[in-house]
């Protein structure tokens, strides 16, 4: 109930002892229909008149103003059936147990729009720019150019909100840990195609929490690894010419499920 609500029913509510289901539904904004409910419930019966037309005394309007200051509230009706004609004490235990409730829910709603803020920062920049080195915004910049556009992209922004610090450097951990299988692999002559190199190749894949990686996804960031001197560096420096052969485990696995190498998508 707003303060004109209140304001309205406060003054002419006192000089008029009497007003009918129409006056009172235009006072309060209250429909004629929901008046009548309200009074079949019991929450507010005000007398008829020999005509059976609805009556309301300056109690009746009293009695409604709290039952829409409880509702305002978001008391269920029928529990302010009980506490309209309660002891205090009662109505205090009520009103402590919703003021909880309404803790709890404000504080599920504060969190809900700190996560919106986070989600649309990093969707917008490519990193939580609150835990940003400069190196990682660095990247950032040049990955939002390549796939800000991608819907990978906005998977990347979801998973950073979603997943916890230590939930990411456990990631990253299975990820180093996949690479060095793959350092290990190279160095036992582990050929691509065979058995142990596709499983290989389905590891790695895998280990790629960020987004969902397809198979013709996998093969497009395989070509990027020894494209790109940086990736080449990382990976020769675990094993000389591992970017090279972990290209070449790549596509002979995604060839098992039907990728045309000469005709690459990003899907």
């Amino acid at each position: 109930m707003n303060d004109r609500q209140s304001h309205d029913m406060d003054t002419p509510a006192e000089r008029i002892s009497h007003l009918n289901v129409g006056d009172v539904s235009r006072l309060t904004n209250i429909s004629i229909r929901m008046l009548r409910h309200w009074d079949e419930m019991g929450l507010v019966s005000p007398q008829r008149d020999w005509n059976g037309y609805r009556l309301y005394s300056d109690s009746d309007l009293r009695r409604l103003r709290r039952l829409l200051l409880y509702r305002e509230l978001g008391i269920p009706v029928p529990r302010i059936k009980q506490l309209l004609d309660a002891k205090p004490s009662e109505v205090i235990r009520e009103l402590a147990d919703r003021r909880g409730q309404l803790a709890r829910k404000a504080e599920h709603i504060n969190q809900a729009l700190a996560d919106i803020d986070r989600l649309m920062n990093v969707a917008q920049k490519g990193i939580d720019m609150n835990d940003a080195t400069q190196q990682s915004r660095e990247w950032a910049e040049e990955a939002q150019s390549r796939w800000g556009g991608s819907r990978q992209w906005m998977q990347v922004a979801e998973y950073q909100v979603r997943r916890t610090s230590d939930m990411q450097e456990r990631d990253m951990k299975q990820f180093e840990a996949i690479e060095q299988r793959l350092a290990d692999a190279m160095r036992h002559g582990v050929k691509p195609g065979s058995d142990e190199g596709n499983e290989l190749a389905e590891a790695h894949r895998r280990s790629l929490v960020w987004f969902d990686v397809t198979p013709s996804m996998h093969v497009c960031l395989g070509r990027m690894y020894v494209a790109d001197e940086r990736f080449v560096q990382h990976y020769d420096a675990l094993e000389p010419g591992l970017a090279q052969w972990l290209l070449a485990l790549i596509e002979a696995n995604a060839t098992r499920f039907g990728v045309d190498l000469d005709n690459l998508t990003w899907q």
